[in-house]
């Protein structure tokens, strides 16, 4: 039996290697691309609560902004706040018209449900985009929200969208507070005023180098499963051969 250790020591050696040149070779086949976090973009957050809008109904609010670069809209954070129940509420990204007011053409979407909105001021929401949008640098998009099944009389619901400063005090000088109050037909705009937002997201990734193509990152999951099971068929095959030379010679 001991002059089984060394062939048998020296043939899992040989596996062991094959399974890492496999895996190495299986790696350079699937390159990997470079994940990017969202990161905070466009924002107006000076922290003051004392006055709001209300939306419901047929009045909708939405704050203009300037996209400081080409970048992806992941996810919004507003401070808002809840009375009652106002039911379904969707907050939009939109493009805007020649007029600085939102076009209606809503390029990331998402609705939540009002009751899930803080009870108290000041509280800052981030709303998700299961589908986030594309924002080009230099243009001017709007944060539209509307919850059209709120009634504000006579049962008392509504959302409120706090400002920056009070009314009247806006300091942002890329955007500018809009109101509707037909349900997003047509829009008003408040050049001194401004409602209070953070607009998160991620950069475009660089182009693919020259002769190669650039992944992106969820093809991790395909190259992990890809590496697990090379080495298991590996470690396998270099296990069978073991156990047949073996049994060779005994």
């Amino acid at each position: 039996m001991n002059k089984l250790k060394k062939p048998a020591g020296l043939l899992l050696c040989m596996t062991l290697a094959l399974s890492l040149i496999l895996i190495l070779l299986v790696s350079m086949a699937l390159p990997i691309g470079i994940a990017y976090a969202s990161q905070l973009f466009e924002y107006y957050n000076v922290a003051t609560y004392s006055s709001g809008l209300i939306i419901c109904e047929n009045r909708w609010v939405a704050q203009t902004f300037t996209a400081e670069s080409d970048h992806s809209v992941t996810s919004v954070r507003l401070p808002l706040r809840r009375e009652g129940d106002p039911g379904m509420v969707t907050v939009s990204i939109q493009g805007t018209d020649e007029n600085g007011h939102p076009n209606g053409t809503e390029l990331a979407s998402e609705t939540i449900a009002g009751s899930t909105l803080p009870a108290a001021g000041g509280v800052w929401t981030e709303i998700f985009f299961t589908t986030p949008c594309n924002l080009t640098g230099g243009q001017k998009y709007a944060i539209v929200i509307r919850a059209p099944f709120a009634v504000y009389d006579p049962d008392y619901e509504f959302v409120v969208w706090y400002m920056g400063y009070d009314w009247g005090a806006g300091t942002y000088d890329e955007g500018n507070l809009e109101e509707s109050q037909n349900g997003g037909s047509t829009w008003s705009s408040s050049t001194t005023s401004d409602l209070q937002f953070e607009v998160y997201g991620d950069e475009p990734p660089p182009p693919p180098p020259v002769g190669g193509e650039l992944y992106p990152v969820d093809k991790l999951a395909v190259i992990v499963p890809w590496i697990t099971l090379t080495a298991i068929i590996a470690g396998g095959i270099g296990v069978l051969l073991i156990r047949r030379k073996a049994h060779k010679q005994i």
